[in-house]
Order: structure tokens, then C-alpha cells, then sequence
């Protein structure tokens, strides 16, 4: 019996080795991962600035191009 419970006692040790294995490797695969994350949404956020410049450019552009024309026409 003794015996018996010894031979348990060793499955649960390892069993238990191997899950604290697994969630180690499981932590180092997210932390990786939310790395991976956070480098993406910085990239995705300086893109998206970019193109707001961009926007804000070109409204510029046509608010200028607008205010020439109507100047135009007030002078005809």
C-alpha cells in the first residue's frame, strides 16, 4: 500500500512538473505576444496620425483653393 501511494505521489509530482512547465512556457509565449501586440498598435498608431496629417493637409488645400475662387468670383 505504501508502495502504492508512493508511485502516486511521484505521478502527481511529475504531472505537476509538467504543467508548471507548460504555464511557463505558456507566460513566455504571451508576454511575447502582447510585446508583439503593444510594437503593432504603436506602428498601427503613428500610421494613423500620418494619414491624419495627410487629411488635415489636403483640407487645407481645398479650403485655400475654395477661398481663391470665391475671391475670383467677387472680383468679376
Amino acid at each position: 500500500m505504501v508502495k502504492f501511494i508512493s508511485k502516486i505521489h511521484i505521478k502527481n509530482v511529475e504531472i505537476q512538473k509538467l504543467v508548471d512547465e507548460n504555464k511557463s512556457d505558456l507566460n513566455s509565449k504571451l508576454h511575447d505576444f502582447e510585446i508583439e501586440l503593444s510594437k503593432k498598435r504603436e506602428l498601427f498608431d503613428e500610421e494613423q496620425k500620418g494619414k491624419l496629417v495627410s487629411i488635415e493637409e489636403m483640407d487645407s488645400e481645398i479650403k485655400q483653393k475654395e477661398e481663391s475662387r470665391k475671391r475670383a468670383c467677387r472680383t468679376y
